[in-house]
């Protein structure tokens, strides 16, 4: 599964994916520009992404974004994106 950039994120290229689900863990793909390539960026606890010790953004042990359906909202913790617009979209 990979994570793709809705039109409301405007820090990555809309139409690449970014992250690559593997398992619990979401790593970043070459499409990404800020994250480091190879190492786990979030982990899926509940409905919620978390940010690992590899992520150097988002603040580690509060949930950056928020599983709802098929798309990624930011919760209030999150550094990088506005607070209440889907800014991922999950695709298989």
């Amino acid at each position: 599964m990979n994570v793709y950039p809705t039109i409301h994120n405007q820090s990555d290229s809309f139409g690449l994916p970014v992250y690559e689900a593997r398992g619990r863990e979401f790593y970043p793909t070459v499409h990404n520009n800020r994250d480091s390539f190879g190492l786990p960026i979030y982990e899926i606890r509940g409905g919620q992404l978390y940010p690992t010790v590899h992520n150097s953004k988002d603040s580690f042990g509060l949930p950056a974004y928020e599983i709802r359906g098929q798309q990624l909202y930011p919760t209030i913790h999150n550094s990088s994106h506005a607070f209440g617009l889907p800014v991922f979209e999950l695709r298989a």
